[in-house]
């Protein structure tokens, strides 16, 4: 996962990621917890030169957009097997 270009949102090379470890699963091994959580965040922005991309800037993703206020909170989640 260290190695995924991640932006905001729900990523589609996450997603396939997770679709190839799972198809090299047992199904008895695909049983997992899900958890959501809400995180504070430090304010702070940073230019990335490589996107020219503004990182630190509320962002929900492709299917909602970005705002110009900076962010202060992050939705996460993580996957035990």
């Amino acid at each position: 996962m260290a190695k995924l270009d991640i932006y905001p949102g729900f990523s589609s090379s996450v997603i396939e990621a997770f679709k190839v470890k799972v198809a090299q699963m047992e199904p008895r091994d695909r049983l997992c917890i899900l958890v959501f959580d809400e995180m504070s965040l430090k304010c702070s922005l940073n230019y990335i030169v490589e996107r020219d991309y503004v990182e630190g800037l509320e962002d929900f993703g492709m299917a909602c957009g970005s705002t110009e206020k900076a962010a202060n909170q992050a939705t996460v989640f993580m996957v035990e097997v």
